[in-house]
This record gives C-alpha cells, structure tokens and sequence, in this order.
C-alpha cells in the first residue's frame, strides 16, 4: 500500500515490477542454496533468517507512507493544521509522474533476470557445470538483483532531479474553505473541544 500510495499515477508498471521480481525470488532463493549451501540445510536457514530480519529493517526505515495519508494513530496526535496542511500535499502526487526511465530501467533488470535464470536452469539441467561456474552464475544473479537499487539511485540522468526537492508542507490556505471527500474527512478535520 505504501510503495503504491507514492505512485498513484503509475500503479501498473510499480505493480508489474513488485509482482514479477516476487515470482522470480523463490528461483533466486533456489539458486542461492543450490550454489551456497548445497551440503548444509542448516546454514540456509540462518541465512533466511538473517536476510528476512534484514530486508525487514531496511523495510521499516525506509518506506514510508504519502504525506497526504494520515494513519490511524496520527489522527489524534497530528493537530487538525498539519493534517489539513499535509491532505494538500495529495495534489502534488496526483498531478506529477514519476520519470519513465527509472521504470525501463528496472524493466531491463527483470528481463534480464528472467532470461539469465532460464539459461541458468537449463544449463544446470543439461550441462553440469563445475562449482566454480555455478558460484559464477549465483554472484552474477546477485548484482543483477542489487542492481535494482539503481531504480532509486539519486542520479540526475535517470530523471526526476529536475528541481530542488521541498521539505515544506503548502501553506494552509487561511481564505479558502476546506473541501471534504467524506463525512470521516469532516469528522478528522473539526476542532477539537
């Protein structure tokens, strides 16, 4: 919900790349153990451990919400000003899209992840490849995957650092009535007594 509610614009290609890199991790994760752990079911399992306690807390810090939606325990501890004041903030991701590049970007890695793991399959099938060809195809399945963080690199050329980025919230607008959606938004947004 988090990673769709920043792109509400272009939830198809977000979806596309979340679901199809979801479909490929158990073949990754497959041929992790083939190539790393292939003797001892053990020390796959700490690495499980380890890398779902890790991606957990890379999780946790990192994504985040729209400011535009306030949570459950916000609604009472935000005052009325900043949540009217962060609601307007919702135009701004309803109106701009995200640069396209990072989108074929990340598309390229996951085609060529899909092509790479069927090669690999079959030449793991068919060929026998040494220890050493194999652990070869495993490390290169691994940059590949860290190679999505590029998708998210701060680099100019990849689009969307186009203007200095604002930390500030729009001005709370003190002429102009406030629109509700619904009768929840009325119900948020009265003064507390």
């Amino acid at each position: 919900m988090a990673v769709l509610g920043s792109f509400p614009l272009t939830k198809g290609p977000v979806v596309a790349i979340m679901k199809t890199f979801t479909g490929l991790g158990a073949s990754i994760l497959a041929l992790i153990n083939y190539s790393f752990f292939r003797n001892s079911d053990a020390h796959y399992m700490f690495f499980m451990a380890g890398l779902v306690g890790f991606m957990g807390i890379v999780a946790i810090v990192f994504i985040r919400f729209p400011p535009y939606h306030i949570l459950d325990g916000e609604k009472t501890r935000v005052p009325q000003q900043m949540q009217a004041r962060r609601r307007l903030t919702e135009r701004a991701y309803l109106t701009q899209y995200p640069p396209m590049t990072r989108f074929y970007l990340g598309f390229g890695i996951i085609v060529s992840l899909v092509v790479y793991l069927t090669a690999q399959s079959f030449s793991v099938a068919y060929a026998n490849p040494s220890d050493s060809a194999r652990m070869g195809n495993t490390v290169a399945i691994i940059v590949l995957v860290l190679s999505l963080g590029l998708m998210a690199a701060p680099f100019p050329f990849l689009g969307g650092m186009d203007k200095e980025a604002s930390k500030e919230y729009p001005n709370y607008p003190q002429d102009a009535g406030i629109g509700f959606e619904n009768e929840s938004d009325k119900r948020v947004l009265k003064p507390a007594a």
